[in-house]
C-alpha cells in the first residue's frame, strides 16, 4: 500500500509568498521600464553610436550566402539594414521601442523590409533552428 504524504501550507504563508512574488514582479517591470526609457533616450537622442555598418560585419558575411539573420539588441538597426541591403532576410529585436520605430522608418525610406520585435532577451521567442548567423554576436 502506497503512503500519500500531504503537505499542508498555512494559507497566510501562501498569501504572504504570493504578495512577495507580486512585489518582485512589479520591481522587475519597473526596472525593465526604466531600462527601456534610458536606452530609448541614449539611442535616439545622442550621437554615441555609429549609425553605419562596421567593416567587421562586411568581412564577416563576405563569403556567406544570404539567409535568415537575427540581430539581438538591434537598437536603430544599423546591422539589420546592412544585412537587408545585401539580400538577407532579417529580424531584429530590442527593448527600445523608439529605436525600433527609427529602424523601421529608415528601412521604409530605403524600400527594405525588416521584421522588428519589441522584446527583451528574456522575453524574445528564439525558436529552434530559425536563424542563420546571430548578428548580435557578429557585430
Amino acid at each position: 500500500m502506497k503512503s500519500i504524504i500531504q503537505w499542508s501550507i498555512p494559507f497566510s504563508l501562501l498569501t504572504s509568498s504570493m504578495t512577495v512574488i507580486a512585489q518582485e514582479n512589479d520591481s522587475i517591470r519597473q526596472a525593465q521600464e526604466a531600462y527601456r526609457k534610458a536606452w530609448n533616450k541614449t539611442l535616439i537622442h545622442s550621437d554615441i553610436f555609429i549609425r553605419e555598418y562596421t567593416s567587421f560585419l562586411n568581412k564577416a558575411i563576405r563569403d556567406i550566402p544570404p539567409e535568415k539573420a537575427l540581430d539581438v539588441a538591434m537598437g536603430e538597426g544599423r546591422d539589420t539594414l546592412f544585412l537587408t541591403r545585401n539580400g538577407w532576410e532579417t529580424t531584429g529585436f530590442d527593448i527600445t521601442d523608439e529605436a525600433l520605430d527609427s529602424a523601421r522608418a529608415r528601412a521604409a525610406r530605403e524600400n527594405h523590409k525588416i521584421e522588428t520585435v519589441t522584446a527583451s532577451r528574456e522575453a524574445f521567442e528564439f525558436g529552434s533552428e530559425r536563424w542563420g548567423p546571430d548578428c548580435g554576436s557578429l557585430c
